[in-house]
């Protein structure tokens, strides 16, 4: 069966102290399902707000959760997009369970209403309302932010290493800058110091984003062409995904992962992007 090459969605993977506790904050303040929880005691956990629009929960082997929020409360570490009416009640279940946990909400130049939530190991995810009525209702994107030395230098790798399209760049020399391919989007932020530039894999060999896609193979083909050095794979793991990983111009580690029982025929599988029902989704 021949798939064409597709990059369906990016995930944030991040480190915490213990996945169990930071798995029942998502699921009960945000309203993510919980999809799969691995080890017992858990070691990882996926949830997701929507069908491939999640994220990743990885055990930090020394304890320590690492947000990109600096010190002065700068930073995130994913962007949630939703049309107006789901962000607003995205926002008002989060408020109603914790409160403390949810910041103000400001309509920005650039069309979006967004409003900042912190859980609690300091990790940071916008919600943004589109106000542009591009974001269909009931549709959902999540995407991570990485912190880079030189946003031009990043995005550029991103678009002639990688095959992605940058869709914005912000400032002269940028300071944030949009990347996109197919269905996943990545944020690249510029990093008020060198020494916050830094990837999960020196820790514990995991990942730093997670793309899922179709067509793995061709992908890996594609980046030996343009001279992309391939860290590992492809390669068939034993939880039936084939992944292979790749480094950035920052060193943060990207997983391409396809899912080896992935049937494109079945009627059955879940649209990547449509929301599910949730709790949130009944608040007015």
């Amino acid at each position: 069966m021949s798939v064409r090459l597709q990059v369906l969605a990016a995930l944030p993977r991040l480190l915490v102290p213990d996945v169990a506790r930071s798995v029942a904050w998502y699921r009960d303040v945000l309203g993510f399902t919980v999809c799969d929880v691995i080890g017992d005691p858990p070691e990882l956990a996926i949830l997701d707000v929507a069908p491939g629009q999640g994220l990743h929960l990885a055990r930090a082997v020394d304890g320590k959760a690492r947000p990109q929020r600096g010190e002065d409360g700068k930073g995130i570490d994913m962007y949630l997009r939703l049309a107006a009416s789901d962000a607003e009640r995205f926002v008002a279940h989060a408020r109603a369970h914790a409160p403390d946990r949810v910041g103000p909400t400001h309509d920005r130049p650039w069309k979006m209403r967004e409003t900042f939530f912190v859980d609690e190991e300091g990790f940071a995810m916008c919600v943004a309302g589109d106000l542009t009525g591009e974001r269909r209702a009931g549709t959902a994107q999540l995407s991570p932010e990485l912190l880079v030395a030189d946003v031009g230098r990043a995005a550029s790798f991103y678009r002639d290493a990688l095959g992605f399209t940058i869709i914005n760049l912000i400032d002269n020399p940028p300071g944030y800058a949009l990347v996109e391919r197919d269905g996943a989007l990545l944020h690249l932020a510029l990093a008020d110091d060198p020494a916050r530039v830094r990837s999960t894999h020196a820790i514990d060999g995991g990942h730093d984003v997670y793309l899922e896609l179709h067509g793995v193979d061709a992908l890996a083909e594609e980046l030996r062409v343009r001279g992309v050095e391939l860290v590992r794979g492809p390669e068939t793991m034993e939880w039936e995904q084939r992944e292979l990983d790749v480094r950035d111009a920052d060193g943060h580690l990207l997983r391409f992962a396809e899912d080896q029982c992935f049937d494109p025929d079945d009627p059955s599988s879940e649209r990547i992007g449509v929301l599910r029902d949730a709790p949130w989704r009944g608040v007015s």
